[in-house]
């Protein structure tokens, strides 16, 4: 019975090190991005210049990090669409917020703007200026 619990103990240290070797950053061109994310940034960015760029290979697959000038970042996830977008300065594209938050935001918040918001497969996360994070679904 010890035998099997330190076989199943290496086993799964093992695994974790394989795991967390996987994880790994380096630093990319722009243009290796994948298309859509290099349209998103063109779109909505332009007039940002691009201070550098990262592909970050996990366990389930790549994600991307762009840095822009004014402390602009924005994640992609694999196929290049935006994860997350994060502008500390300034308020982040009024056209990347859905209608229905914006205007969540306008009622509730008049005259605050949005500083970042990240999207996933369970819902929207915005942050406002004063600090105040909201969750939707």
């Amino acid at each position: 019975m010890k035998k099997v619990l330190t076989a199943l103990c290496l086993g799964f240290l093992c695994l974790g090190s394989t795991l967390s070797a996987d994880d790994r950053e380096r630093a990319i061109q722009f243009e290796k991005l994948p298309k859509a994310a290099i349209a998103f940034v063109e779109q909505h960015f332009s007039k940002d210049q691009v201070l550098f760029a990262t592909e970050e290979t996990e366990f389930l697959g790549k994600e991307y990090n762009v840095m822009l000038e004014n402390n602009i970042s924005l994640q992609f996830d694999k196929e290049g669409k935006w994860t997350k977008v994060e502008c500390r300065m300034n308020p982040i594209p009024q056209d990347l917020i859905p209608n229905e938050i914006q205007t969540f935001i306008e009622q509730k918040f008049p005259q605050m703007s949005v500083r970042e918001i990240q999207r996933d497969k369970r819902g929207w996360e915005v942050e406002l200026m004063n600090g105040i994070g909201l969750e939707f679904d």
